[in-house]
C-alpha cells in the first residue's frame, strides 16, 4: 500500500500489480479512489483497464470512455473501448440505451463507422433485454432507433426488417403512413424492388395515391435524385406494372407515374411543360 504511491514507476507499477493480485476487487476500489485511472504511468492505467474489463460496472464507464477518447496511444484507447463493451454485457436496458444514444451522436458528428457499429450493438443488446422483460414500450422505441440507425448508415436490408416489424404492430394511421414511407424508401434504395412493389400494391388497395402522400414524396425524391439512371427506370417499370382493377379510380396515381416516367427517361433538371404528355403518349404507343 505504501509502495503504490511511490513517485518512481519502477516501484509503483509492480506494487499496483501485486496489490491487485492479492485482492482484486478491494484494490480496484482503492486505486480508483486515489484516481489511479488517470495515473501518469501507462502501465498502471492498463492494469486498471484490464481489471475493469473483468469486474467493472456501469459506474466505470465514464472514466473508461474518457480513456477511449483521449488516451495517448491507440492500444490504450482500444483496450478501454473493449473493456466498456465487456461491461455493457451486464448493464441494465436503460444504461445500454443511454450509451447507445451517446455513441450514435458521436458517430454522426465524427462520421465514424466503428462508433455507429458499437451504438447499434448496444441498441440490439437492449432490444434483447427488453424482449426478455416483455417491456413493449421500450421494445418499440428501440426498434425505431435501430431502424433509423441502419437506414442512416445505408444498411437497408436490416433497416427494412425493423421498419417492417414496427409496421406490423402499429395502429395509429399517421404513424402507419410514416413507417410505410420509410419502409418503401429503404426498399428502393436497397434494391428490394419486389418488396417495394408489393408495399405499393397494398397501399393502392386502400385507394388513390396523390402527391401529398408520404409514399409519393419518397418516390418523387428518389426519381428526382436519380434522373436518367437505369436503376430508377427499372424501379419505375416495376411499380408502373402494378395491376389496378379500375384505373379510372386512380387519376392521381396515373399522373404521378407519368411524371416519374419523364424523370426516369430524362436527366435534365426539369422537364419541359408539355413533355409529360408527350412521354406518356410515347410510352403508351410502346406498350
Amino acid at each position: 500500500m505504501a509502495a503504490i504511491d511511490d513517485k518512481s514507476s519502477l516501484i509503483a507499477v509492480p506494487a499496483v500489480s501485486g496489490l491487485l493480485r492479492i485482492d482484486q476487487a478491494g484494490a480496484f476500489e482503492v486505486l480508483k479512489s486515489k484516481n489511479f485511472v488517470g495515473h501518469s504511468s501507462g502501465k498502471i492505467r492498463t492494469e486498471l483497464i484490464s481489471v475493469a474489463g473483468q469486474i467493472g460496472t456501469a459506474q466505470d464507464l465514464e472514466w473508461l470512455n474518457t480513456l477511449a477518447e483521449t488516451a495517448e496511444t491507440d492500444v490504450e484507447r482500444q483496450q478501454a473501448a473493449d473493456a466498456m463493451m465487456n461491461i455493457f454485457q451486464y448493464c441494465q436496458t436503460d444504461v445500454l440505451i443511454i450509451w447507445g444514444q451517446n455513441l450514435a451522436a458521436k458517430a454522426k458528428s465524427k462520421n465514424d463507422e466503428i462508433l455507429f457499429t458499437k451504438s447499434r450493438m448496444l441498441f440490439e443488446a437492449a432490444e434483447k433485454k427488453a424482449e426478455a422483460q416483455q417491456d413493449a414500450n421500450t421494445l418499440v422505441s428501440l426498434r425505431h432507433r435501430l431502424a433509423d440507425a441502419y437506414s442512416d448508415t445505408m444498411l437497408y436490408v436490416p433497416a427494412a426488417k425493423y421498419y417492417g416489424m414496427l409496421l406490423q404492430d402499429v395502429s395509429d394511421p399517421n404513424e402507419k403512413e410514416t413507417l410505410t414511407a420509410r419502409l418503401l424508401d429503404v426498399n428502393i434504395r436497397g434494391g428490394q424492388i419486389e418488396s417495394a412493389k408489393q408495399l405499393l400494391t397494398n397501399v393502392l388497395l386502400t385507394g388513390d395515391i396523390d402527391e401529398n402522400r408520404q409514399v409519393a414524396q419518397v418516390l418523387d425524391k428518389y426519381f428526382s435524385d436519380n434522373r436518367g439512371k437505369e436503376r430508377a427506370a427499372k424501379i419505375l417499370r416495376s411499380i408502373a406494372s402494378i395491376e389496378i382493377a379500375k384505373p379510372q379510380n386512380y387519376p392521381q396515381w396515373t399522373l404521378l407515374i407519368a411524371k416519374w416516367r419523364v424523370m426516369a427517361a430524362n436527366d435534365a433538371k426539369a422537364a419541359e411543360p408539355n413533355s409529360l404528355a408527350v412521354t406518356d403518349s410515347n410510352s403508351a404507343k410502346a406498350k
